[in-house]
């Protein structure tokens, strides 16, 4: 049994809370940078390559995939996956979780409540876009920005007109979603592995920012959740494509909403907010997939 942890950053918190929790379990366990791996297709014979490593012998993989290689890794991904390998998201999911809106449309496919949100006319009138979605102030994102960067809460036209601008200037995808006031800065990361929700935490938004993010100044305390929520997070995760996922998830007046699917949640902030050893339940989910794979 030989897990190989794809990071590039050594030593990252999440990366080292993995690597602790093969090494205390005497599962034997790699880093491996995933920029350096190169992929062969030569005369049929489709190849994977990591140096001078060996990867005949692994049974199993963590991702940990920033977002600016998502598209490259997934081509890793997919070669394990042809290998039968077991791995805590697909290339799929990877993918998946890194288009927003295309995640939100699989969601809401599968009858799962997110917020109501618009992708607008390339060259059409976006204040009837934002009178769809109840006025101001909207919810601008791009879409593929991570760790609650490219996310705008706009309060007026001049404002809206202003980082439209830019966003098309940069060819950035963007969408517009309704703003949940009733939400006060707060959401919900769920964490869920091999489709059970190990540990949730509250996140709260630090002062004068709307997003509950912990990369953005915001707080994060262990919490219980309904059964309700429970379910649709571990829906959520099936649907995307991922046996570990953080789901962000939104309280408004008319029930739990779902703001986002990540495929490489970080574990610092669960684990310090939860005292839960979430690195630990992704190995020992892994365990007994690896011996029967």
């Amino acid at each position: 049994m030989k897990i190989a942890i794809l990071s590039k950053g050594r030593y990252l918190y999440s990366t080292q809370s993995l690597l602790k929790a093969c090494q205390k379990r005497q599962i034997e366990v790699d880093i491996l940078d995933y920029s350096r791996f190169r992929m062969c297709l030569q005369s049929g014979n489709n190849l994977l390559e990591y140096l001078n490593f060996s990867l005949d012998d692994l049974t199993g993989i963590i991702p940990r995939i920033g977002h600016p290689q998502t598209q490259i890794s997934s081509y890793i991904l997919d070669f394990f996956e042809q290998k039968n390998i077991v791995s805590t998201i697909s290339s799929y999911g990877l993918l998946l979780s890194r288009d927003k809106f295309r995640s939100l449309m699989k969601l809401q496919f599968h009858h799962l409540p997110i917020p109501n949100s618009i992708f607008p006319e390339q060259y059409g009138s976006l204040i009837g876009v934002v009178e769809e979605l109840g006025g101001y102030p909207v919810v601008l994102k791009t879409n593929g920005g991570t760790h609650g960067e490219g996310v705008f809460l706009i309060k007026n036209k001049r404002e809206l007109q202003r980082q439209v601008q830019i966003f098309r200037s940069r060819n950035e995808l963007f969408f517009l979603q309704e703003y949940i006031a009733e939400s006060k800065g707060r959401d919900l990361r769920v964490f869920v592995v091999g489709g059970e929700v190990v540990a949730v935490m509250e996140r709260k938004s630090a002062q004068g920012s709307f997003k509950a993010n912990l990369h953005q100044g915001g707080t994060a305390t262990a919490i219980s959740i309904q059964t309700e929520i429970q379910e649709i997070a571990i829906k959520a995760a099936k649907i995307m494509g991922l046996s570990v996922a953080g789901v962000d998830i939104l309280i408004s007046k008319t029930g739990a909403k779902i703001l986002e699917v990540n495929a490489s949640p970080g574990l610092e902030g669960i684990e310090k907010a939860t005292q839960i050893d979430v690195a630990g339940q992704i190995i020992e989910w892994m365990i007994p997939q690896m011996s029967t794979d």
